[in-house]
């Protein structure tokens, strides 16, 4: 199966990180690496290291990870049969934009968070070279296996109404009973089920109202991360976490 693996890579000191779990992705991939700001060419020429077929994508600073990844997903080809989206998970909030926990338990607090989310999410999809084996396995030999992910979520009704104006622009009609998504957006899933939604003219309306910085729910970027998991559904398959 053709892999390619799209990072958001918001925070660069976590490059590391990115690589170590990536070290466990033992077949061929080609590996789009999002960037907000252009860096110097040292950096940008050990980014190009990470993987033998590694392309650098500048995108704008909105959206977060989601919007990151939407822009990057529009230099893809057609030719992917899976997609590996993650990104960098410091934290929850800034203190110029706080989060609840932040608000509650302080910066320290929701930094640590972050980072055991993080680590939750990206196990579930690179943990090891077992994991990720039997997962390429499942999308290979189970036609129903339409995302893998860490764990399911079905917490809609906050972000519903933004969800069925996206959904109106992808001519879908559907609800979501019964629809579960990736909370954290740290996901597998099959290129067929993005590429029949997310055209370019979808996506440039996503990004065109997409905010800047960490922004609370009801939002855009939360909307895609329960839309992401409930295409799945509408394409008759389903969410595994193995």
């Amino acid at each position: 199966m053709k892999i390619a693996v799209c990072v958001h890579l918001y925070h660069i000191d976590m490059l590391d990180s990115i690589r170590s779990y990536l070290s466990n992705l033992e077949h061929e991939y080609d590996l789009y690496i999002g960037l907000t700001k252009n860096y110097p060419q040292s950096f940008l020429h050990n980014l190009k290291q990470t993987n033998k077929n590694t392309n650098i994508v500048f995108v704008q600073n909105i959206g977060m990870d989601v919007g990151g990844f939407l822009q990057i997903y529009k230099t893809i080809k057609d030719s992917y049969d899976l997609i590996l989206k993650i990104h960098t998970k410091k934290g929850l909030g800034s203190p110029s934009r706080p989060s609840i926990h932040l608000s509650r338990h302080g910066l320290e607090s929701a930094n640590h968070r972050g980072q055991v989310w993080f680590n939750g999410l990206m196990h579930g999809v690179l943990g090891s070279k077992e994991r990720v084996n039997s997962i390429i396995e499942n999308f290979k030999n189970n036609p129903d296996c339409g995302m893998v992910g860490a764990k399911k979520n079905n917490n809609f009704s906050v972000n519903l109404s933004c969800m069925n104006e996206i959904f109106s622009w992808v001519n879908v009609k559907t609800k979501t009973d019964g629809h579960f998504f990736v909370g954290g957006t740290i996901f597998w899933i099959r290129n067929d089920i993005l590429k029949k939604y997310l055209t370019d003219d979808v996506i440039d309306k996503i990004l065109e109202i997409s905010p800047s910085g960490y922004v609370h729910e009801p939002s855009i970027n939360h909307a895609m991360e329960r839309i992401f998991g409930s295409l799945v559904y509408v394409e008759n398959k389903q969410i595994y976490i193995l």
